[in-house]
Protein backbone atom coordinates (compact mmCIF):
# COMPACT_ATOMS: atom_id res chain seq x y z
CA UNK A 1 0.00 0.00 0.00
CA UNK A 2 1.20 3.31 -1.03
CA UNK A 3 -0.29 6.99 0.42
CA UNK A 4 0.52 10.03 2.53
CA UNK A 5 0.82 9.12 6.13
CA UNK A 6 -2.70 9.06 7.96
CA UNK A 7 -4.73 8.00 4.40
CA UNK A 8 -5.44 4.18 5.79
CA UNK A 9 -2.07 2.38 3.91
CA UNK A 10 -1.72 0.03 7.50
CA UNK A 11 -5.92 -0.23 7.78
CA UNK A 12 -5.59 -1.72 4.36
CA UNK A 13 -3.17 -4.05 4.68
CA UNK A 14 -3.72 -5.11 8.48
CA UNK A 15 -7.38 -4.27 8.93
CA UNK A 16 -8.56 -2.61 11.87
CA UNK A 17 -7.18 -3.16 15.62
CA UNK A 18 -9.61 -4.46 16.99
CA UNK A 19 -10.45 -7.29 14.02
CA UNK A 20 -13.20 -6.14 12.92
CA UNK A 21 -12.66 -4.80 9.58
CA UNK A 22 -9.70 -7.68 7.84
CA UNK A 23 -7.31 -6.40 6.00
CA UNK A 24 -5.12 -7.63 2.67
CA UNK A 25 -2.68 -9.39 5.26
CA UNK A 26 -5.70 -11.42 7.23
CA UNK A 27 -7.46 -11.86 3.83
CA UNK A 28 -4.74 -13.44 1.99
CA UNK A 29 -3.98 -15.79 4.99
CA UNK A 30 -7.60 -16.89 5.04
CA UNK A 31 -7.52 -17.55 1.81
CA UNK A 32 -3.87 -19.74 1.73
CA UNK A 33 -5.55 -22.23 4.48
CA UNK A 34 -9.41 -22.29 2.67
CA UNK A 35 -6.98 -23.13 -0.44
CA UNK A 36 -4.90 -25.83 1.42
CA UNK A 37 -8.04 -27.00 2.93
CA UNK A 38 -9.57 -27.53 -0.13
CA UNK A 39 -6.57 -29.07 -2.19
CA UNK A 40 -5.30 -31.54 0.85
CA UNK A 41 -5.29 -35.20 0.26
CA UNK A 42 -3.18 -37.93 1.90
CA UNK A 43 -0.76 -37.68 -1.26
CA UNK A 44 0.14 -33.90 -0.59
CA UNK A 45 1.51 -32.21 2.69
CA UNK A 46 2.32 -28.35 2.80
CA UNK A 47 4.66 -26.38 4.72
CA UNK A 48 3.95 -22.12 5.25
CA UNK A 49 6.38 -20.30 6.70
CA UNK A 50 6.02 -16.47 7.49
CA UNK A 51 8.74 -13.71 7.89
CA UNK A 52 8.34 -10.25 8.82
CA UNK A 53 10.40 -7.54 8.08
CA UNK A 54 10.86 -3.43 8.64
CA UNK A 55 13.11 -1.30 6.45
CA UNK A 56 13.98 2.07 8.75
CA UNK A 57 15.79 4.51 6.96
CA UNK A 58 17.86 1.90 4.94
CA UNK A 59 18.27 -0.52 7.53
CA UNK A 60 16.24 -3.76 7.48
CA UNK A 61 15.21 -5.71 10.84
CA UNK A 62 13.60 -8.97 11.31
CA UNK A 63 10.58 -8.07 13.35
CA UNK A 64 9.63 -11.78 14.56
CA UNK A 65 13.25 -12.45 15.70
CA UNK A 66 14.39 -9.58 18.06
CA UNK A 67 14.82 -6.77 15.42
CA UNK A 68 17.48 -8.50 14.34
CA UNK A 69 19.59 -6.95 11.54
CA UNK A 70 18.78 -8.26 8.04
CA UNK A 71 20.85 -7.54 4.99
CA UNK A 72 19.29 -6.78 1.81
CA UNK A 73 21.65 -8.43 -1.20
CA UNK A 74 20.84 -8.37 -4.86
CA UNK A 75 20.83 -11.32 -7.06
CA UNK A 76 20.44 -14.86 -6.07
CA UNK A 77 21.85 -16.78 -3.11
CA UNK A 78 24.09 -19.72 -3.88
CA UNK A 79 22.32 -22.84 -5.21
CA UNK A 80 18.89 -20.53 -5.97
CA UNK A 81 17.72 -19.58 -9.36
CA UNK A 82 17.06 -15.86 -10.44
CA UNK A 83 18.32 -12.51 -9.99
CA UNK A 84 16.08 -11.17 -6.90
CA UNK A 85 16.83 -9.74 -4.14
CA UNK A 86 17.70 -11.74 -1.01
CA UNK A 87 17.21 -11.03 2.43
CA UNK A 88 20.40 -12.53 4.34
CA UNK A 89 19.55 -13.22 8.16
CA UNK A 90 15.66 -13.23 7.61
CA UNK A 91 14.51 -15.73 9.85
CA UNK A 92 11.24 -18.08 9.15
CA UNK A 93 8.34 -18.97 11.66
CA UNK A 94 6.66 -22.47 10.83
CA UNK A 95 3.07 -21.86 11.18
CA UNK A 96 0.77 -24.67 11.01
CA UNK A 97 -3.26 -22.85 10.90
CA UNK A 98 -4.88 -19.66 10.48
CA UNK A 99 -4.42 -18.71 14.03
CA UNK A 100 -0.90 -19.02 14.46
CA UNK A 101 -0.41 -17.19 10.98
CA UNK A 102 -2.45 -14.42 12.29
CA UNK A 103 -0.66 -14.20 15.73
CA UNK A 104 2.62 -14.51 14.29
CA UNK A 105 1.48 -11.32 12.31
CA UNK A 106 0.41 -9.69 14.88
CA UNK A 107 3.40 -10.33 17.19
CA UNK A 108 5.60 -8.65 14.04
CA UNK A 109 2.99 -5.78 14.01
CA UNK A 110 4.09 -4.67 17.75
CA UNK A 111 7.32 -5.09 17.31
CA UNK A 112 7.52 -2.39 14.11
CA UNK A 113 8.68 1.70 14.92
CA UNK A 114 6.42 3.41 15.65
CA UNK A 115 5.73 7.61 16.41
CA UNK A 116 4.24 10.38 16.51
CA UNK A 117 3.02 12.55 13.57
CA UNK A 118 0.98 15.60 12.72
CA UNK A 119 -1.98 13.02 11.56
CA UNK A 120 -2.29 10.42 14.47
CA UNK A 121 -0.18 9.69 17.52
CA UNK A 122 0.48 6.21 16.69
CA UNK A 123 1.90 5.85 13.22
CA UNK A 124 3.84 3.14 11.31
CA UNK A 125 7.19 5.16 10.55
CA UNK A 126 9.09 2.27 8.62
CA UNK A 127 8.20 0.12 5.71
CA UNK A 128 7.00 -3.44 6.65
CA UNK A 129 7.07 -6.56 4.62
CA UNK A 130 5.16 -9.72 5.17
CA UNK A 131 6.54 -12.51 3.18
CA UNK A 132 4.98 -15.98 3.44
CA UNK A 133 6.49 -18.97 1.66
CA UNK A 134 4.08 -21.86 0.46
CA UNK A 135 5.26 -25.19 -0.11
CA UNK A 136 3.70 -28.56 -1.38
CA UNK A 137 5.32 -31.82 -1.96
CA UNK A 138 3.22 -34.32 -4.01
CA UNK A 139 4.06 -38.39 -3.51
CA UNK A 140 3.65 -39.64 -6.96
CA UNK A 141 3.90 -43.27 -7.56
CA UNK A 142 5.55 -44.52 -10.82
CA UNK A 143 5.50 -47.73 -12.54
CA UNK A 144 9.43 -49.13 -12.46
CA UNK A 145 10.73 -52.36 -14.15
CA UNK A 146 8.57 -55.45 -13.42
CA UNK A 147 6.68 -55.43 -10.16
CA UNK A 148 8.54 -52.10 -8.73
CA UNK A 149 7.24 -49.32 -7.86
CA UNK A 150 9.05 -45.87 -6.96
CA UNK A 151 7.51 -42.70 -5.10
CA UNK A 152 8.95 -39.49 -5.93
CA UNK A 153 8.33 -36.24 -4.75
CA UNK A 154 6.71 -33.48 -6.54
CA UNK A 155 7.36 -29.97 -4.81
CA UNK A 156 5.98 -26.91 -5.98
CA UNK A 157 6.48 -23.53 -3.96
CA UNK A 158 5.51 -19.99 -4.31
CA UNK A 159 6.29 -16.56 -1.94
CA UNK A 160 3.34 -13.61 -1.73
CA UNK A 161 5.26 -10.37 -0.55
CA UNK A 162 2.48 -7.94 0.79
CA UNK A 163 4.22 -4.47 1.69
CA UNK A 164 2.66 -1.56 4.05
CA UNK A 165 4.57 1.48 2.99
CA UNK A 166 5.37 4.20 5.54
CA UNK A 167 4.42 7.52 4.54
CA UNK A 168 5.10 8.98 1.05
CA UNK A 169 5.20 12.81 1.83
Amino acid sequence: AYGATGSGKTHTMMGAADGSEPGAVPLAADTLFDEILARHDDSTSFSISLAVLEILEERCFDLLHDRATVVLRSGAPAGSKGGALHFHGLEEVQVRSKEQLVAEIERGKRARTQGETYRHGCSSRAHTVVRLRVEAARLVEVQGEGDSRESLSDLSSGVLTLVDLAGSE
